[in-house]
């Protein structure tokens, strides 16, 4: 592994992982890497300018897997959809989420209405619940659902549709999305080349089992693949 500012990035045969920003209730955005193009996991606030900064070339996007609603993770896609339709982006650009989608439609629904003749490329929304597979520029990709609620200053909010990812192709990839601690993900992420796992609490908290990972539970589950990058911390000072 080698460190970009301070997330690990993970580099396999088949797949580079690279996590471009990533804070609880602030950002998350993960570039996951192939030899000819990349699949983007979850696109927060901020994803345009990390993608700029790095000199990303944008026709390697073949495709932004979204894990659930949540505005630190969906914040980025209009400024994203807006970028490529001002460079000229003709190929379809698939986005999955878990269904409904309602908040993501709602989103690529307002850009596409931002000039005279809508966008120049089409935004394939593909709704997914448990256990559906789509492959994205031949990378297999099934989802799986996870237990979320949000947290807010208000307290804890109802259970939302939410979705981890494996992606697969010669190796496997997992991301766990945003997600309390429940046994079933001990199965997904089992054995994987790479784990990518949120862990927000470094202490136990109140929100477990149903809101956030905590650290340790994160890294139990990191230890039963053959490597894995945690994500998505509390920023300094919140706890």
């Amino acid at each position: 592994m080698k460190e970009v500012g301070c997330l690990k990035t993970w580099r396999g045969r088949a797949f580079e992982v690279v996590p471009l920003y990533s804070e609880a209730g602030v950002a998350t955005q993960v570039l996951v890497k192939r030899k000819r193009d990349d699949i983007l996991l979850d696109a927060g606030d901020g994803v345009l300018r990390d993608l700029v900064n790095i000199h990303y070339d944008f026709n390697r996007m073949k495709g932004i897997l979204i894990s659930h609603g949540h505005f630190d993770h969906i914040g980025g896609i209009y400024a994203l959809i807006g970028f490529l339709r001002m460079i000229g982006r003709k190929e379809a650009l698939p986005i999955a989420v878990p269904a409904p989608g309602s908040e993501v439609k709602g989103m690529v629904r307002t850009i596409s209405t931002y000039s005279p003749g809508g966008l120049p490329f089409n935004v394939e929304l593909i709704c997914l619940n448990d256990g559906d597979e789509v492959e994205i520029a031949s990378t297999k990709v099934r989802a799986f659902k996870v237990i979320h609620r949000g947290s807010t200053a208000q307290g804890i909010t109802d259970p939302i549709p939410a979705l981890g990812y494996v992606l697969q192709d010669g190796e496997r990839i997992v991301y766990s999305g945003d997600t309390g601690y429940f046994e079933a993900l001990e199965k997904e992420v089992r054995g994987a080349d790479c784990a990518i796992l949120e862990a927000t609490h470094s202490v136990d908290s109140p929100e477990a089992p149903e809101v956030h990972l905590v650290e340790s539970d994160a890294v139990k589950l990191g230890k039963m693949a053959r490597d894995y990058i945690l994500i998505h911390r509390t920023p300094k000072g919140w706890e």
